[in-house]
């Protein structure tokens, strides 16, 4: 999705867009339900503007915290299925009904504007939709990054003509007042923002999943927000030059132009059409978000549209007076639901942020599924262990602890029993205890199986400090996660049988594994790429992911080293990512997790240099550091003994660079 990514103005233009209609841009909606009040129909203005902000961004960090564009999952805090099943549908159901309404919209136009058929002006609408949606969403936006900023300018541009021009007089020929549904500036513009958010939400998530960063989002769905109350501001200063006339209007910024030179109604005419054209397809692609892929969708779409375009045939005036209100009073409901949502996906405590063994899983994207040709075989928490079955050779990548290490064998014997294959290789990403752990175990099963890794690997192998502190946690993992039969560390038989050097590769057959080595975490940390599937095992140096929104940093050797490991990761052309101890990271969030990555580098720095020049000990750094970052999601994972041992290595790591 590399190609699709959105910045801040492409989301800004997008939520423009899904707003703007032909009730907004003609001017009709913002009257109907501000400037028949007035002067106080300004707060009303000022109110939703303020809204659309903040609901924009709610929602928008929902999706991207969900990594979801489903409506049922960002609008339901409770996580019912059913719950989820029913709102979806439900929103769908409203959207829908924002086709039929710029389908009414459309056929006014050109029954105004041009003395044609109300049929004819819908059905073209309805078939330039069809054509867009159909497209997906890449299309949607491409559409809305080229006609949403003409749209803007010349609503600006017009309404600001009107406000300085000396227009005729007008006399008190019709009676101004409000929907009976909507009697007071208030109740209207909470109405206006209730039936909006049916809209904002499926655009606005699916827009934010595209876009480049958390930041890009949330900046482009304020700046979002920002314009359409701008733009509303505008509409009703304009209009209430000649309310009188705004009231008896069904388009009332078109009327205006018929008081400007003839080029200004043609160019609002066409305005309005992109307008209508532009809400009806935003509207539309997210009711489309609901049906299920396959080789239907593109006959649904197309019948359901049309299906829209007869409702459509009711009438716009209609439709603006008492649709709109009601789906206004229907909306309360999803507005509670999502401001409930939202907190509860945002709370700050981490610990809370980090579920089933301290991790937070992508909804909708499973980190354990693998494509089929690499199998899970781990067997126990702390330690990962993949199964490579490449055309012609098996590799085992990493081997976990050694408290699981037989669970693990007779993982691998059953697979390799099932395929009539045999262990041909193993690969080390790095050699601290809980990826080479199984080694021993694993070899004593296999040993004509070659093992590869970093050369400095062998020197972390020959010495005899390093094993003790691999057998010292090993124990201690056994006794927390076993707590039976014999804890004795099988250290004897850790052997590396091939050493790689940067860019080196091991050929499995049609398969190879590229080595890339990136130090930091360790200096024997390496980072293997599986060929030609573009599947790239991160190392620790990288970071360990967490959540969406947070990572680990375990750099214990040098910042500044696994600052290049990351750019050569970065810039090196992969399909998919696995992040150590978590798994497979969703395809749209792997460049967000280099960036991650940087962020919670450069906070956990800042951090440590801070308690630095406070002057405070070694040891007083650490219990802070402890007190941070060690919690009982994360103990799930880790013994406390290890993570001190990192912790320990990680201050002076980083304090040393800097």
């Amino acid at each position: 999705m590399k190609n699709k990514e959105l910045g801040i103005l492409n989301i800004a233009l997008v939520y423009v867009g899904t707003i703007m209609g032909a009730g907004f841009a003609s001017g009709r909606e913002i009257w109907q339900f501000f400037g028949v009040f007035g002067n106080k129909g300004y707060i009303g203005v000022g109110f939703v503007g303020l809204l659309f902000i903040v609901i924009g961004i709610m929602t928008s960090r929902i999706a991207r915290k969900l990594s979801t564009n489903d409506m049922g999952k960002v609008i339901v805090p409770s996580g019912n299925k059913l719950l989820i099943s029913m709102v979806g549908y439900f929103m769908a159901l409203m959207l829908f009904s924002v086709l039929v309404t710029m389908s009414a919209a459309g056929g006014a136009l050109f029954h105004q504007q041009f003395g044609g058929s109300r049929i004819l002006g819908g059905f073209i609408i309805v078939f330039l939709v069809i054509l867009t949606v159909i497209g997906g969403f890449d299309r949607v936006s491409r559409v809305f990054g080229l006609i949403m900023p003409i749209l803007v300018c010349v609503i600006i541009a017009i309404s600001v003509i009107v406000i300085f021009s000396e227009l005729p007089v007008e006399a008190a020929v019709t009676v101004i007042k409000p929907s009976p549904l909507a009697p007071n500036w208030y109740i209207a513009a909470l109405l206006y923002i209730s039936y909006n958010v049916l809209a904002i939400i499926p655009i606005v998530s699916t827009a934010s999943i595209y876009a480049k960063s958390q930041k890009q989002a949330t900046f482009g769905v304020a700046l979002g927000g920002l314009f359409l109350g701008f733009l509303a501001f505008l509409l009703i200063s304009a209009m209430l030059t000649k309310p009188y006339f705004s009231q008896s209007m069904d388009l009332p910024m078109l009327g205006f132009t018929n008081y400007l030179p003839g080029i200004f109604s043609s160019v609002y005419t066409f305005v309005l059409i992109f307008a209508i054209y532009a809400s009806a397809t935003s509207n539309y692609y997210g009711f489309t978000t609901m049906l299920k892929n396959g080789p239907r969708k593109k006959l649904l779409i197309i019948v359901i549209a049309i299906i829209g375009f007869i409702f459509g045939l009711v009438g716009f005036t209609n439709v603006v007076a008492y649709m709109f209100p009601i789906e206004g009073f229907l909306g309360f409901g999803i507005i509670l639901m999502l401001v409930t949502n939202y907190f509860k996906t945002h709370r700050n405590n981490k610990e809370k942020k980090m579920i089933a063994h301290g991790f937070r899983d992508f909804p909708g994207c499973d980190r354990k599924k693998y494509p089929d040709k690499i199998r899970r075989v781990t067997a126990g928490a702390g330690g990962e262990a993949l199964l490579i079955l490449g055309s012609d050779k098996t590799v085992l990548m990493d081997c976990g602890m050694a408290y699981c290490a037989d669970d693990m064998i007779c993982n691998i014997k059953k697979i390799l029993t099932a395929e009539n294959r045999k262990l041909d290789m193993i690969f080390l990403s790095h050699t601290h205890y809980d990826h080479i752990g199984g080694l021993p175990y694993v070899l004593k099963q296999w040993p004509e199986a070659i093992v590869y890794g970093a050369e400095y690997c062998n020197r972390v192998f020959a010495s005899k400090g390093a094993k003790s502190k691999m057998a010292e946690l090993g124990k201690v993992a056994w006794r927390k996660y076993k707590n039976h039969g014999n804890d004795e560390i099988l250290i004897d038989g850790l052997r590396i049988d091939q050493t790689l050097a940067e860019f080196d590769r091991v050929c499995l057959g049609e398969e190879s594994i590229v080595a890339i080595e990136t130090k930091g975490h360790t200096d024997c940390s390496m980072t293997y790429v599986l060929e030609p599937d573009g599947i790239m095992f991160a190392s620790e140096s990288t970071g360990v992911l967490e959540s969406s929104d947070f990572m680990h940093i375990p750099i214990l050797k040098s910042y500044q080293d696994s600052m290049n490991a990351l750019r050569k990761c970065k810039v090196y052309p992969i399909k998919h990512l696995v992040s150590p101890h978590f798994g497979f990271v969703p395809d749209f969030f792997i460049d967000d997790y280099w960036k991650l990555f940087i962020e919670s580098a450069e906070e956990k720095k800042n951090y440590l240099y801070q308690l630095f020049i406070n002057k405070l000990s070694y040891d007083e750094i650490l219990e802070d550091y402890l007190k941070k970052y060690w919690n009982s999601a994360r103990e799930a994972e880790q013994p406390k003994e290890a993570f001190q041992e990192n912790a320990k290595n990680t201050i002076k790591a980083i304090l040393k660079d800097f």
